[in-house]
């Protein structure tokens, strides 16, 4: 944001500077209303500027400092109904309910705030 505020205002300021002076009447005839122009726009450049520093830090900034952890996020199951069947032996197995895995546990890195003082 400062960085184009910046680029526009050096812009304008080359432009302004290369820009031919106009010859017709008197020299000194709109001086004071393009001083009181220029005084303008610094004050108003100053404030676009500076107003990120309005909203300071001393008031709303915790002390301490994030810290990656690692979390063991465990496996996810999900009940299937099996039939019931003959075994490989030909004796008779009941339908019943089995877990079968959807997906296998793993470590996941998360941010951790650690309050300081």
């Amino acid at each position: 944001m400062k960085r184009a505020v910046v680029a526009i205002i050096v812009a304008a300021f080359v432009v302004s500077i290369m820009a031919q002076p106009a010859v017709a009447g008197c020299r000194h005839r709109h001086h004071h209303p393009g001083v009181a122009i220029g005084v303008g726009t610094v004050f108003l450049g100053s404030a676009i500027l500076h107003s990120s520093h309005a909203h300071s830090c001393h008031k709303h900034c915790r002390h301490g400092h994030w810290q990656v952890k690692k979390v063991w996020v465990p496996p996810v199951y999900a009940k299937v109904w099996v039939p019931g069947h003959y075994n490989r032996l030909g004796k008779w197995v009941p339908g019943h309910w089995e877990r079968s895995k959807k997906s296998t546990g793993y470590w996941k890195k998360e941010k951790i705030w650690v309050a300081g003082r």
